[in-house]
């Protein structure tokens, strides 16, 4: 049963569609990301201007007082920040509050079922795709995959121990297209939304509505290998923060039956991008968000946000 929620903005949709495609500039596709909670640090600012360098407008549908938000990010005439309002009402917004929300969760997981919420409503309203906002993107989307009807990112599976999957690879939501508004798969995945939003078991019940309806809608086809978007493994973000693993020659161990993530593997054209997981990120406590908590310059994390900086033509440490 489809909740009475979604029903329910401050705009019409075609005051929205007016909005936002009055925004973007058709010579540039356009990527479309969302942000609640606390302002913005290294992390997003890092894959904003990554999505620029690469030649996307990027669209920032956010809560927080714009003016204010603006201040945050790079300033840059192809980022715009939208109010997010005009997908969801602010009074719909949620936290987490299960059992994954205690101790050093409390803070990794809070806000990632609203922020499923919020891209399934995107992107029924608006089509196009969803980007998260812990991707840097390393290379343009080459049109044989943009112009698609539907593309999904998928990562990597444990294959060993206890917590062993079935399949070496899964789908997940890093980067989300769909064809247009009102698309077979938004529109099968609200359907299926508890009518009360907060009756989860776990922060990931979306996330596994969002796998089954790609099954029922029969969509499989358009799942990318997770090398696209996840070439680095949940597991491997802890290594790459380690001083000099920024380097070519640079081979993370191997673990749960998976080959380890080599960095070399990143000039591969089939890899688009890197997945940092912020959750994860959170959880473990790693300096990913300010300068002053820089351990080393030579990790992979800053060294790719330092190719981000050099890309966009910014001085060093200006993200």
């Amino acid at each position: 049963m489809q909740s009475t929620h979604f029903h329910r903005t401050h705009q019409t949709r075609k005051s929205l569609h007016h909005v936002t495609h009055a925004l973007a500039p058709t010579e540039r596709p356009v990527l479309q990301t969302f942000w609640t909670g606390k302002h913005i640090g290294r992390l997003e600012r890092a894959c904003l201007q990554s999505y620029v360098n690469q030649g996307y407008t990027v669209h920032v549908y956010t809560y927080l007082p714009l003016d204010e938000f603006r201040e945050h990010i790079p300033s840059h005439e192809h980022i715009h920040v939208i109010d997010a309002r005009l997908i969801l009402n602010e009074d719909q917004l949620f936290e987490y509050q299960g059992r994954a929300h205690q101790g050093k969760r409390s803070n990794a997981y809070s806000f990632l079922p609203f922020a499923d919420l919020f891209r399934f409503t995107m992107l029924h309203k608006l089509g196009g795709n969803w980007m998260d906002l812990d991707i840097f993107l390393l290379k343009p989307i080459p049109a044989a995959i943009w112009n698609r009807d539907y593309v999904f990112s998928s990562e990597r599976t444990i294959q060993k121990g206890a917590y062993k999957q079935k399949t070496p690879e899964i789908v997940d939501m890093g980067f989300i297209k769909v064809p247009g508004p009102g698309s077979e798969l938004t529109t099968w995945i609200l359907a299926h939304i508890p009518e009360k939003l907060l009756d989860l078991k776990t922060p990931f019940d979306y996330m596994n509505l969002y796998r089954k309806g790609i099954a029922a809608c029969k969509l499989e086809k358009f799942v990318l290998p997770a090398k696209a978007f996840l070439p680095l493994n949940w597991w491997d973000v802890k290594e790459a923060f380690n001083t000099r693993g920024g380097s070519n020659a640079v081979c993370f161990p191997s673990k749960y039956g998976v080959d380890g993530f080599c960095v070399r593997s990143l000039r591969s054209p089939n890899v688009l991008g890197v997945h940092w997981f912020r959750a994860i990120l959170r959880k473990r406590g790693l300096p990913y968000n300010t300068l002053k908590n820089r351990k080393t310059k030579s990790s992979l994390y800053e060294t790719l946000i330092q190719q981000i900086e050099d890309e966009g033509g910014l001085p060093r440490n200006s993200i």
